[in-house]
C-alpha cells in the first residue's frame, strides 16, 4: 500500500518499487482502487485527488502517469453530497421577502386586513408612529382592520425605497420606506404621509414570517437611496 496526503493507492499480491516520476508495477495484477482525504489549508477545506503515478515494464510508451478524471469527479461529487451542507442563498431569499413587503402593500390597497396580517408570525409584536405595542397577529389584524373602517378606509401605500438584509439563513432584516396617501384626518381633509418601518423577518417552514416590525413617520420626504 502506498498513501499519499489522504489518497491511498493499492494492489494486491506483488510488491511495487518507488521510482523518480511515480509508482513502478512489477507485474500485472488486480486494478487500482483509490480513496480520498481532505487538506485542510487556510481554515478551509480543500477537497483533492492526486493522479496516481507509474510505469509498467514492457509498455513502449513508458508512460509518466494516468490521469483519473472520471473518479476525480465521482470522489467530489460523493465528498460534497457526504456534507449535506446547503449553502445559504442570499438572492433567493432577498426575493421571499420582497414578495412578502409586496403582499403587504396589495393587502394594505385591497384595504384587507386579514391578507395584510397573514405575514406575521401568531407571536409577532408591532409597534405603530405613536408607540403603541400590539402583541400577536390577532390584535395587529384587528387594530389595522379598525383603522381601515376610518381614517385608512381611502388610502394607499407605495414602496419608496427598500433594503433587506439576510442575517442568517433564518433571520432578516428589512427596512422599507413608503408613502401614503388618502390618509382621511379629523377635519375631513386627506394628506400624505411617508413612514418607514424595520421588520425582523423569521424562516418558518421555508416561508418567512414578520416576527417584529417598528414603524415612524417621517417629517418631509424621503430622499431615495
Amino acid at each position: 500500500m502506498y498513501s499519499a496526503s489522504g489518497l491511498t493507492a493499492q494492489w494486491s499480491g506483488r510488491p511495487m518499487a518507488q521510482r523518480r516520476g511515480g509508482l513502478r508495477r512489477r507485474a500485472h495484477g488486480p486494478p487500482l482502487t483509490a480513496s480520498v482525504g481532505h487538506h485542510k489549508c487556510g481554515g478551509e477545506q480543500l477537497l483533492y485527488a492526486r493522479a496516481v503515478c507509474l510505469t509498467r515494464e514492457g509498455d513502449p510508451m513508458r508512460s509518466r502517469f494516468i490521469l483519473l478524471p472520471l473518479i476525480t469527479s465521482l470522489l467530489v461529487a460523493l465528498t460534497l453530497g457526504a456534507h449535506g451542507q446547503t449553502k445559504p442563498d442570499p438572492t433567493g431569499d432577498e426575493a421571499q421577502i420582497k414578495a412578502v413587503i409586496d403582499l403587504g402593500t396589495e393587502a394594505w390597497n385591497e384595504h384587507d386586513m386579514v391578507k395584510w396580517a397573514s405575514r406575521f408570525t401568531e407571536d409577532a409584536d408591532f409597534i405603530n408612529i405613536r408607540g403603541s405595542w400590539w402583541r400577536g397577529r390577532a390584535e395587529i389584524r384587528d387594530r389595522h382592520a379598525a383603522l381601515h373602517r376610518t381614517m385608512f378606509s381611502k388610502s394607499r401605500l407605495a414602496v419608496v425605497d427598500h433594503k433587506i438584509k439576510v442575517l442568517r439563513p433564518d433571520v432578516a432584516v428589512a427596512i422599507v420606506t413608503v408613502e401614503m396617501t388618502g390618509h382621511e384626518t379629523s377635519g375631513g381633509t386627506y394628506r400624505t404621509d411617508y413612514n418607514r418601518f424595520t421588520a425582523v423577518l423569521v424562516k418558518v417552514q421555508e416561508e418567512w414570517k414578520i416576527t417584529a416590525f417598528e414603524n415612524v413617520n417621517l417629517a418631509e420626504p424621503p430622499t431615495k437611496k
